[in-house]
C-alpha cells in the first residue's frame, strides 16, 4: 500500500491453471483484464447505491501491477468474511446474500442479461445469487456498498468447461451482439 493505494502483482506459479487461449498462458493476466471488463460494465450501468474501487492495470518491465483505491474500513479489520455481505470470500463453504446487495445485483444481471441463481454452501443452505457467486459485496465504514472481484461478470466459454480453462469467458462484444 503507498498513498492509500493497493499495489498487487498479477503472479502465476509455473505450470498452474495454464490458460491455452492466450499466447500469453498467464491466467492471472487474463483474470485481471476479466476484472477490469466486469468494473467497465458496472460503471457503465450507473446503479444507485452500487460502488466500485477505482482500479488500473499497469504493465511495468514484464510484470502485471494491479492498482486499485480501498475501500474505507477494510484496513481496521482484518477479517474480510465480517465484512463481505455477497458472495463468497472461502471458497463456497458460506454464501452471503445481503437482501440491499442482492437488490443492486438483479437490476445488474437484468441489464446484462445475466442468470439469478439459487446455490447451496457447504451446509446445505439454498442462497439466491445474482451473478457470479465469487463477487462480493463489501459495505465500507462509509455505508457504501461496494463491489470487487468483477472477472465473473460474463459466462464462462461452453467451448473450455474444464476447469483447466477457468479464466475462458465470453466477452462482453459477444454478449451484446447476441443481445441485439
Amino acid at each position: 500500500m503507498y498513498n492509500y493505494i493497493f499495489f498487487s502483482y498479477t503472479i502465476d506459479a509455473r505450470d498452474n491453471f495454464r490458460d491455452m487461449t492466450t499466447s500469453e498462458a498467464n491466467p492471472s493476466w487474463t483474470q485481471a483484464n476479466h476484472d477490469i471488463n466486469g468494473l467497465r460494465a458496472i460503471q457503465f450501468l450507473e446503479i444507485d447505491g452500487l460502488h466500485s474501487l477505482a482500479t488500473t492495470i499497469i504493465n511495468y518491465r514484464g510484470h502485471r501491477i494491479i492498482a486499485q483505491s480501498i475501500i474505507p474500513g477494510i484496513l481496521n479489520n482484518s477479517d474480510l468474511a465480517s465484512l463481505a455481505e455477497y458472495g463468497t470470500v472461502d471458497d463456497q463453504k458460506t454464501i452471503q446474500s445481503n437482501e440491499v446487495f442482492h437488490e443492486m445485483m438483479k437490476i445488474v444481471c437484468e441489464k446484462m442479461n445475466i442468470h439469478v441463481n439459487k446455490l447451496l454452501d457447504k451446509s446445505g443452505n439454498e442462497v439466491e445469487i445474482a451473478g457470479c457467486v465469487e463477487i462480493k459485496g463489501i459495505k465500507g465504514t462509509d455505508k457504501r456498498c461496494y463491489v470487487v472481484d468483477l472477472q465473473g461478470m460474463t459466462p464462462r466459454d461452453a467451448n473450455y468447461l474444464d476447469e483447466e480453462h477457468h479464466t475462458c469467458l465470453v466477452r462482453p462484444e459477444l454478449i451484446l451482439l447476441y443481445q441485439r
